[in-house]
């Protein structure tokens, strides 16, 4: 069962649980999205889902994480990505409409990041902040790349 958030302290506990459960969610997810895109997206999607695999095991050691709440934000992402895959024609507009997708889970996520970093800073809670810290600027260079591999995706499907 998911923590009720009473003080900064339990509501830091709630934002490490949806971190974690976002990252397994998607990480589980990703593979067979990525198996659905061509390349390079492909690759840079896998790559993404192993690092949000590691970032949950770093996310349940600073906090063992037992059951979460379901991430509703990255499952819905998740579900939108999927229906891209299942009716969009492979090729460049699945691609780029994958790369949409997960941008926005990104983008979700380092709003999240951003939550608990100020959490954990009011907090003194050293090591997560750091560990925080180091997800969220992964986080930006990863949009970054996405967002670099969608003007060159786009540019070649026109």
């Amino acid at each position: 069962m998911s923590t009720q958030a009473r003080d900064l302290t339990s509501l830091l506990t709630v934002c490490l649980e949806d971190l974690y459960a976002g990252r397994v969610l998607a990480a589980e997810a990703l593979p067979s999205i990525a198996a659905a895109v061509g390349l390079p997206v492909s690759q840079l999607v896998d790559a993404l889902a192993r690092s949000w695999r590691d970032q949950a095991r770093a996310i349940n050691a600073l906090e063992p994480i037992d059951d979460p709440a379901e991430n509703l934000w990255m499952g819905g992402i998740v579900k939108d990505a999927h229906r891209d895959t299942e009716t969009i024609p492979q090729g460049a507009l699945r691609d780029i409409a994958i790369i949409g997708a997960v941008r926005k889970a990104v983008a979700a996520d380092a709003v999240s990041l951003e939550t608990a970093i100020a959490l954990a800073n009011t907090l003194s809670h050293d090591r997560a902040q750091e560990a925080l810290t180091a997800m969220r600027t992964h986080a930006h260079a990863t949009d970054e790349q996405f967002r670099t591999l969608l003007l060159d995706v786009t540019r070649a499907a026109g």
